[in-house]
């Protein structure tokens, strides 16, 4: 009974530190974002950024400093946007990979659901595909049970699109996004890759809730009966 009691309070001591030590994500470089601490949109968290760029062929690098990371603040379907100049041609172009997680604030399973987005366009043979892999419940891994792939393309070469995908509601998702842009007698340019993450409606009470609210009223009564 002791121990229950010190998990309760442990988890409304976590929440509390939480709700207090986490800022809202700002608008801002990536670069800024590459080894800072979490962020939160909404009740959602974000973190543990990750960024590789390459180059192909006659292309360059898109460098951290010229991604502009943009908090979606859609309730119920937060996320993030990435906005940069993407191009190809010329038997060229680049390759960003970006990696982060999100979590429940709570800790609660209520992300339950992911969609991508890509704006951008294309003429003659170039091609621009976004492709994502998301793993439910764990941090990124390229082996995790589970794992959701998400795409979106445009140009010849790409594949047929599937830009959202759900899972069993879970509390933390790993994810890597890869865009990659390449253009041969054609040009590609992409200028916003986005990310949406659903969560379960705010009228479906999230299970870590009655725990806490019953520990919260455990612990008052132990105090009254102390003093």
């Amino acid at each position: 009974m002791k121990l229950f009691k010190l998990v309760v309070l442990g988890g409304l001591i976590a929440g509390v530190m939480l709700a207090g030590s986490v800022q809202p994500c700002a608008e801002e470089a990536l670069s800024a974002y590459l080894g800072a601490g979490n962020c939160s949109i909404g009740n959602l968290v974000f973190g543990g950024f990750t960024y590789t760029p390459t180059a192909l062929g006659t292309g360059s690098i898109v460098a951290a400093s010229s991604i502009t990371v943009v908090p979606v603040t859609t309730p119920g379907n937060v996320g993030l946007e990435f906005q940069a100049n993407w191009t190809g041609q010329a038997a060229g172009g680049s390759d960003s990979a970006i990696g982060y997680f999100v979590a429940s604030g709570s800790g609660a399973p209520i992300i339950d659901g992911a969609d991508l987005g890509l704006i951008g366009s294309v003429t003659g043979e170039a091609n621009a595909v976004l492709d994502e892999y998301i793993c439910p419940g764990v941090q990124f891994s390229s082996t995790c049970t589970g794992q959701v792939h998400l795409d979106q393309s445009m140009g010849p070469g790409g594949e047929p699109p599937d830009p959202s995908g759900t899972f069993a509601p879970v509390s933390l998702i790993g994810l890597v996004k890869d865009i990659r842009v390449y253009g041969t007698t054609g040009s590609a340019s992409v200028s916003q890759i986005s990310n949406n993450y659903s969560q379960l409606p705010a009228g479906v009470p999230e299970p870590v809730t009655p725990l806490l609210t019953l520990g919260g009223l455990a612990l008052l009564w132990r105090l009254r009966k102390i003093s």
